[in-house]
């Protein structure tokens, strides 16, 4: 079954063996055809198969999937799926014709979870993951525009993605498949040292999503940090996104997440050099940890209010190390979203790259960008030596030299484009 992995994403391969059956009899205007299989040995990534078995029966302008009393199976460890169908099919050998009747399906999905063992095997990205709960789900209406109804609910939902340093803790999901898309009852659970919540509903045609209606609510403390470069607390922080969505061949395009957030604490570190480099070469990309690459993700639209009256700037060697307070916007895609707002340098210290004397900020110090289509901000930066530097050698007018203790003052000023 290795050819199967052409179908997936290559980080997940299929692997294994298929045992099946073909029987072919009746007439070629109404034949009967029955298939039934097993795999013996089947693999998704690491995670092993225990059993995949079904059959599908065409008999009398109908395709079965599995037969009355044995649906299609499939298990791994003590999770399972089962499935059966009814699909008014005309099919004729001698008429070469395949295709659906105008009349309803009819189909049933029902899973059942006892653990999630399986799924840090098939995607390496989770450390641990734990859930007990399930689905069950009816299908109908046309082939052309089939219809769910049912529901879905997870308990005890756990789990933690090492590289991303994200950990959900004691979440539950309840979900209502319905005729006109997706209802979000309720996820929530802990995340990160805080507590989230996620409501809403998705409008859809069978997968065809028309629009979206979600809110996202973080509280409690919620923590996210990538350590050695940044560490966010959040006091409360609100998303939501409400709109129509546009698919394409080549793109899904979302309507912006929008929303507020208020940062209790946060600091960013890391070396001077790439700290200029991320945020103010216009020519870097911002390097942002995105889950998966598909173009749902990888064109979503920001517009966020972002309050930070207690943020650190540090680098790993002590050159920079200044207390600010954030005030504005992000917006934009997420792979370079764009900062529009003030950033007042409250207090701190930093160095110049020729002086090996630290100097502290003073009042009335910013960084400020206006614009929400580019990043060009207008810095008023104002400093003095933090100690005066002791015994230094100045000839006066007469042209005599004296020892004196200086205090040196600056006064930073321009944008990003002038030099």
């Amino acid at each position: 079954l290795g050819f199967l992995s052409d179908f997936v994403p290559e980080a997940y391969p299929i692997r294994g063996f298929l045992n099946a059956s073909l029987d072919i009899r009746g007439t070629d205007a109404q034949p009967e055809i029955t298939l039934a299989w097993n795999t013996p040995k089947l693999s998704i990534n690491q995670a092993e198969v225990d059993q995949f078995t079904g059959t599908i029966i065409y008999k009398d302008r109908q395709l079965r999937i599995g037969a009355e009393r044995t649906p299609l199976q499939f298990s791994i460890g003590a999770n399972q799926a089962l499935a059966s169908g009814l699909i008014p099919f005309n099919l004729s050998l001698r008429d070469f014709k395949a295709e659906p009747e105008p009349q309803d399906i009819e189909g049933r999905l029902d899973v059942e979870i006892k653990d999630l063992d399986f799924l840090p095997l098939i995607v390496p990205q989770f450390g641990l993951a734990r859930a007990t709960g399930g689905m069950n789900v009816t299908i109908g209406g046309p082939l052309s525009s089939p219809q769910l109804r049912g529901v879905a609910n997870l308990r005890d939902f756990a789990f933690d993605m090492p590289d991303s340093h994200i950990r959900v803790d004691n979440a539950k999901l309840a979900l209502d498949f319905t005729q006109g898309g997706l209802n979000i009852r309720g996820i929530e659970g802990e995340l990160n040292g805080g507590r989230f919540q996620i409501r809403g509903s998705l409008q859809s045609n069978w997968l065809e999503v028309s629009s979206v209606n979600f809110s996202v609510a973080l509280r409690d403390g919620c923590t996210l940090e990538q350590p050695g470069i940044y560490r966010i607390k959040f006091g409360d922080a609100d998303f939501s996104m409400r709109g129509e969505v546009v698919a394409t061949d080549d793109i899904v395009k979302l309507p912006p997440l929008s929303g507020s957030i208020y940062i209790v604490e946060g600091q960013y570190e890391q070396h001077w050099q790439e700290l200029v480099k991320q945020w103010f070469d216009k020519e870097a990309e911002v390097q942002f940890e995105v889950l998966s690459d598909y173009p749902v993700v990888r064109d979503l639209q920001l517009d966020m209010n972002v309050v930070a009256p207690d943020f650190q700037v540090v680098s790993d060697l002590g050159e920079i190390d200044i207390q600010a307070s954030v005030n504005g916007k992000i917006v934009g895609p997420i792979r370079r979203p764009i900062f529009s707002g003030r950033v007042d340098l409250v207090k701190g210290e930093f160095s110049f790259f020729a002086l090996n004397y630290p100097f502290s900020i003073k009042s009335g110090s910013y960084i400020e960008n206006r614009s929400q289509l580019e990043f060009n901000p207008r810095y008023e930066i104002y400093a003095e030596t933090a100690e005066p530097i002791l015994s230094v050698e100045v000839e006066t007018t007469d042209g005599q030299v004296h020892t004196k203790d200086l205090k040196v003052t600056a006064h930073l000023s321009g944008s990003l484009n002038e030099h």
